[in-house]
């Protein structure tokens, strides 16, 4: 084979190989190209998720707040009655509905009296009806 020909041979397979070189490149672009959307996919579900993830957490905290507060509630209406009630609301052995409204207004307690003062009633007229049953008995 003459010389002219091994430089054309030659030349033709770094021309193929360089062919196969710009393909191999345009067909990874294209690849990369084609999982955009894809992508573009996935990274919306994620943004959606973490956005779920976070008004869960919000609403959790919320509803965790909210326990709090009743629980505090709670608490303070249930100091507020051992308040009055351990206090000299008796009268001769009689509950003195003067007495206790007194002192739970002294005590600040007067949205408590506005709210509560018949289910106290309750309680303690059942109390004094123990103690006077066990003082009969």
């Amino acid at each position: 084979m003459s010389d002219v020909a091994r430089i054309l041979e030659a030349y033709g397979q770094a021309q193929a190989e360089a062919a196969r070189q710009r393909a191999a490149v345009w067909g990874g672009a294209i690849q990369q190209i084609g999982q955009i959307p894809q992508q573009m996919q996935q990274s919306q579900l994620l943004r959606a998720r973490e956005q779920r993830l976070a008004e869960e957490a919000e609403a959790q905290r919320q509803l965790t707040g909210l326990k709090l507060q009743e629980y505090q509630q709670q608490q303070q209406e249930r100091s507020a009655v051992d308040n009055v009630l351990g206090q000299d609301i008796w009268d001769r052995g009689r509950f003195d509905t003067q007495k206790a409204i007194a002192i739970a207004k002294q005590n600040g307690f007067t949205a408590w009296l506005q709210q509560w003062w018949t289910p106290v009633m309750k309680a303690v007229f059942k109390r004094s009806w123990v103690k006077r049953c066990r003082v009969a008995g």
